[in-house]
């Protein structure tokens, strides 16, 4: 068949040869659509242009529509030659072998005129030009180029450089390195991208399936350069190792990529599970105690980070370990009191149990809770821990609880050491509250360990009466190389959102859950705050173990981010210890138009304002009243007033039920608050013994009215040594040109060295609204007076710190007041006192 064709051809040749060389005509093709064809009868396949644009010239090759009879047997015997130089030879350069019909391009490197010529026939494996004699084909067209024969189309390329510049393209977020692990999905990439004309198409690529465009967000040209930014949403991850490409694309089509390896973790969504297993596995339990110890275990498919207690009554704390651990010192309530065991793992999953306590203490009885209950000790060194005991008397009452000695137990009961100092705790209207500081020596923490033990109890019996109370504080020992406890990183994020960092939410609708991202090293106790818009939300108490160096903690669900407000709203996680080397990062949520329920266990507080000062009146009739919005009348509400500013939980100084969403205090409230100092306050609900709702924090401060007196009183009771290069010096200058740093606060028990001379430093403030003058503040050791400062004039809400000097004589306990004197002899009045004592020690030997 190929054979018979190849003769018929050469008739056809020599047959038309001359009337259409006489009639030849040159056809120009400028960047224009046309018609011209090249076309062969014979084999029925026709060439036709289809555009000319910049150096890229485009021909379709197609059946002849007239005569498209055996146009499926040409195969591949068909070859376009991009720049013929002689028809007869066919000889020229460029060609493309054409195998079906369809459209094909050709870019020149130079602009110019060309002729474009069809071959067909037996092109050979190589389309190999030959002779028409030998395997040439009639080539029937209407043009005819310079230096060729006939019948070839002529095209001209106008000019200009062609494109070979590859774009490019980097990915920066989440990371700019090339591997990088989350527990999220999808995910959102985005970078820049460049090129030297400009980048028209980006795309993304998931080897583990999924690809799509990629949104170009913005671009600009600086230098001949055009830049953009880009961003891919929703990248579907699956687990394991995922190989995300980005494309970037020009329109010479050059193009290039970047690469970056996900590992994704699907999130752990199962929650922990916990027991209680003593003092019993029923629900409910009764005791005559004010003091409970729990214990049990817990369970985690990943692991058990946390386990923590909260009392519906009052009082939280953090257990001694996860898998099995103990809640002691437990402070219970006269009547039932609801203790929650949470466990909670890396992820911020949850799990609980609650055992409801029926408590009927006998009469005078009262409860001392350590704050904290634990704390890490660090093996090998002298460990300094200071404690604060809150004590509760169930029937109220004034009157002062004692501890005579304090002890260092393993947690099996071995004692390893004692201190031999008293602490007392003076308790108004059935509360009170002492501090203390002990140093714990390494030669017990190497005694407990060489009894297989990693927990030191220090342990102190106070007693009133024929009445005692337990207080024990958990030391977790953990190894030198555990190193300093330091918070290195710190990331939030919404949960679900496709941007981590932003939420959008309707009004009055539940906002997402965050989570803060903790990375830190050594071990220690982390305390923290949960802020929405400058306000507390909520605390966080966490012990954070050596070797797990990560760990996710989750928002409150009570309460939850209010959402009453339209507009943007910012969330914190205030780190308080150990204090971070960075700026904790701010994240935001946009409340929009959109009514709905309220978002369930939020209560918003009407008043008084975050920050504001109350005046707090002497007489009853006019005390200050405290509103809230209700929710539900079947609900109760509890009012707590907290001490301690912004910076620590502390158990409730104030605290009521009703069923109404206000509360006026009482003249008892009133007894327990000091003008001046700050307080918290917020409102709880419960349905039963069930918490299904919390407010935020707000600040308060008391002041005294106008026209009437309040307090003089001492605060921040410090004592340090004095280095001996300056003794001299103090003795000589005005007490009040020196500030030494550190030394120990607010303690009850002050530890000097004998032989040393110690700063005795403290404020005195005056939170009455009249100017007191002409006062002496005497410092008394042993009820002798041994320095003595004055302050000429101190004007309501006025704070003026004051010093004294003393040289401890020797290593014995010695008695410590300070009093604010006014008035001289029998006309003299004190103002205020504060004492303590100073526990003398032994120098320690100098190296010679």
């Amino acid at each position: 068949m190929i054979q018979r064709i190849r003769e018929m051809k050469k008739r056809s040749l020599f047959q038309g040869k001359g009337v259409i060389a006489g009639s030849a005509v040159v056809l120009m093709l400028f960047l224009m659509y046309g018609s011209v064809v090249l076309a062969d009868p014979y084999e029925n396949v026709r060439v036709s242009l289809v555009n000319v644009s910049d150096m890229t010239v485009t021909v379709q090759v197609q059946c002849d529509p007239v005569n498209p009879a055996g146009c499926d047997e040409w195969g591949s015997d068909v070859c376009i030659v991009w720049e013929a130089a002689d028809f007869f030879g066919m000889a020229g350069s460029n060609w493309t072998r054409v195998s079906s019909t369809g459209t094909f391009s050709h870019t020149y490197t130079v602009a110019g005129t060309y002729c474009i010529g069809l071959m067909c026939g037996d092109c050979e494996g190589t389309c190999a030009l030959e002779t028409l004699g030998d395997d040439g084909c009639w080539i029937e067209g209407s043009g005819s180029c310079a230096g060729v024969s006939q019948f070839c189309l002529e095209v001209t390329v106008p000019g200009g450089s062609i494109d070979t510049t590859d774009p490019t393209v980097t990915i920066q977020e989440p990371t700019a390195s090339p591997t990088y692990a989350t527990s999220t999905s999808p995910i959102v990439v985005s970078g820049q991208g460049s090129d030297n004309v400009g980048v028209t198409q980006l795309t993304w690529a998931n080897d583990r399936g999924g690809s799509g465009p990629v949104a170009i967000a913005s671009s600009w040209t600086s230098g001949g350069i055009t830049y953009v930014t880009w961003s891919a949403i929703g990248i579907v991850l699956q687990s394991g190792s995922n190989v995300i490409t980005i494309t970037a694309q020009d329109a010479a089509g050059n193009s290039s990529a970047d690469i970056i390896t996900v590992t994704y973790t699907p999130p752990d969504t199962i929650a922990p599970t916990v027991t209680i297993a003593s003092p019993t596995t029923a629900s409910t339990y009764t005791t005559t105690s004010l003091s409970l110890t729990l214990a049990g275990t817990a369970t985690d498919n990943v692991g058990v980070t946390q386990v923590t207690w909260a009392n519906n009554r009052g009082g939280s704390g953090t257990t001694v370990g996860t898998t099995s651990w103990t809640a002691a010192g437990i402070a219970l309530q006269s009547g039932s009191n609801v203790i929650t065991i949470t466990s909670r793992d890396a992820a911020g999953n949850s799990g609980t149990d609650a055992l409801t306590v029926n408590c009927t203490p006998p009469a005078g009885a009262f409860s001392v809770t350590p704050s904290p209950s634990t704390t890490s000790v660090v093996e090998g060194q002298n460990n300094i821990v200071a404690s604060t005991y809150s004590a509760l008397a169930v029937g109220g009452g004034s009157f002062t609880v004692t501890s005579d000695q304090g002890s260092f137990l393993t947690q099996g009961g071995t004692q390893l050491g004692t201190v031999d100092t008293s602490v007392s705790i003076k308790v108004v209207s059935g509360r009170g509250m002492s501090t203390e500081t002990v140093t714990l020596p390494p030669k017990y923490i190497t005694a407990a360990l060489n009894q297989k033990a990693n927990r030191i109890i220090y342990q102190r019996i106070f007693t009133y009466g024929g009445d005692s109370a337990i207080s024990e504080v958990t030391m977790q020992i953990v190894p030198v190389s555990a190193g300093a406890f330091t918070i290195t990183r710190l990331a939030l994020r919404f949960e679900g959102e496709p941007s981590p960092g932003r939420a959008t939410v309707a009004r009055n609708a539940l906002c997402p859950t965050v989570f803060a991202d903790l990375t830190y090293t050594g071990s220690g106790t982390l305390r923290a705050q949960w802020k929405v818009d400058g306000q507390i939300l909520g605390f966080v108490t966490q012990q954070l173990y050596p070797g797990i160096e990560k760990v996710s903690i989750k928002s409150p669900d009570v309460p939850p981010f209010p959402t009453y407000a339209m507009g943007r709203h910012s969330v914190e996680f205030e780190i308080i210890e150990p204090t971070p080397g960075f700026t904790e990062p701010v994240i935001y949520y946009d409340v929009t138009e959109g009514e709905g329920e309220i978002a369930p266990g939020l209560i918003r507080l009407i008043s008084p304002a975050d920050n504001a000062t109350v005046p707090m009146p002497s007489g009853p009739g006019s005390y200050p009243e405290f509103r809230w919005q209700a929710v539900n009348t079947k609900y109760t509400y509890r009012f707590e007033i907290i001490p301690g500013g912004l910076r620590a939980e502390e158990t409730p100084l104030v605290m009521a039920e009703m069923a109404t969403g206000s509360y006026t205090l009482s003249q008892m409230d009133v007894e327990r608050l000091s003008r001046s100092l700050p307080y918290r306050w917020r409102v709880r609900a419960y349905n039963g013994q069930k918490i299904i709702g919390a407010s935020v924090f707000r600040a308060v401060y008391f002041s005294a009215p106008e026209g009437t007196e309040g307090n003089i009183e001492f605060r921040n009771l410090n004592i340090t040594e004095m280095p001996e290069e300056t003794s001299l010096l103090r003795w000589l200058l005005p007490k009040s040109a020196y500030a030494e740093e550190g030394g120990q606060t607010g303690e009850t028990v002050f530890n000097v060295t004998a032989g040393k001379t110690v700063v005795i430093t403290t404020d005195l403030a005056n939170d009455t609204n009249v100017t007191k003058t002409g006062i002496r503040v005497e410092f008394v050791v042993d009820g002798e007076v041994v320095d003595v400062s004055f302050v000429q004039s101190l004007a309501p809400d006025e704070t003026v710190t004051v010093e004294g000097v003393y040289e401890v004589s020797d290593a014995k306990t010695h008695t410590l007041e300070i009093r604010a004197v006014e008035g001289e002899g029998e006309a003299a009045e004190i103002l205020a006192s504060v004492s303590g004592s100073l526990a003398g020690e032994e120098a320690a030997p100098t190296k010679g």
